[in-house]
């Protein structure tokens, strides 16, 4: 299943805008170990991507992952599957990808019961241990930020969160 950009563009300001593209996690894209942007997210800001993006999750932790550019179409690859790894992604899994601007992602993990997962804590970045002894939970969505995210279309925001 391919996921959905929503690149509606509400007001005339220059500034960057905030959108969201969200992917339900299928077999054939855990196989792959890179994910594929979609393409109407691609066509509106695959030239303001660097070759490194970051993803940032819930709990704050950074990844950098590589992003591959080719035939007009933009893939995660290196280092997407240890993200994939590290939060237990599986079938079923809902990812949302909130982009901030200049190649930064946050990224929204939910489970098989459409709940925000539990994030490892203390975690600061790819390179460094993930704790163990404990988990925190991690902050959860509004109930009518899950409603519009089920829907079709959700809102662009642009900088100010607006």
């Amino acid at each position: 299943m391919s996921g959905h950009a929503v690149v509606l563009d509400g007001s005339s300001s220059s500034e960057t805008q905030s959108c969201i593209f969200y992917k339900l996690m299928v077999g054939s894209l855990l196989h792959d170990r890179k994910l594929r942007i979609p393409g109407k997210f691609a066509k509106r800001y695959g030239d303001e991507l660097s070759s490194t993006v970051k993803l940032t999750a819930s709990d704050g932790t950074v990844w950098l992952v590589e992003l591959v550019k080719a035939d007009n179409k933009l893939w995660l690859d290196k280092g997407w599957q240890e993200f994939v790894e590290n939060y237990s992604i599986r079938v079923g899994y809902f990812l949302v990808f909130r982009y901030e601007g200049s190649s930064d992602f946050k990224v929204y993990v939910f489970d098989l019961e459409t709940s925000e997962i539990k994030y490892p804590c203390n975690s600061i970045g790819t390179s460094q241990e993930l704790g163990h002894d404990e988990q925190s939970p991690a902050p959860h969505l509004k109930e009518r930020d899950v409603d519009e995210i089920s829907g079709s279309f959700l809102p662009c925001l642009d900088s100010s969160g607006k």
